[in-house]
């Protein structure tokens, strides 16, 4: 069920409406550490209405990373310079 959830929010964004911050998958993780996985799929139906998609990037992180640091709009270039961990 948690998996499940984490894939449907993958494609939105960390923030939303403003810079309100997207705490879809912490919530969907304490549901079901709580025993309420069966209402993570419904909850997420309303909430996800909200959201944004994952914003583009600029361009790739280099050497003038320091002058990313804090721009918002960078958030996809910050997330492609630190890739997941399998």
């Amino acid at each position: 069920m948690l998996g499940e959830a984490y894939e449907r929010l993958h494609l939105t964004g960390p923030e939303y409406h403003g810079y309100l911050s997207n705490h879809g998958p912490m919530v969907a993780e304490a549901m079901v550490r709580h025993g309420h996985g069966h209402a993570v799929n419904p909850w997420l139906d309303v909430y996800m209405c909200r959201l944004e998609e994952f914003p583009r990037g600029i361009g790739p992180i280099g050497s003038d990373w320091q002058e990313a640091l804090g721009d918002v709009r960078r958030v996809a270039d910050w997330t492609a310079f630190f890739p997941p961990r399998d």
